[in-house]
């Protein structure tokens, strides 16, 4: 699943920090980690 939202200026926020993000794409909401950009329980590839 991508979400359609640009993260910036999120340098000083900790590595395992997830922001919650408003998808205008599918109108909900995702937990998105700051440092990596992947979704919180993406499966890992």
């Amino acid at each position: 699943m991508n979400v359609q939202q640009l993260l910036t200026g999120l340098e000083q926020i900790g590595p395992d920090t997830h922001l919650l993000v408003l998808c205008p794409a599918c109108s909900s909401v995702h937990f998105v980690n700051a440092s990596t950009g992947k979704l919180l329980g993406a499966a890992v590839r």
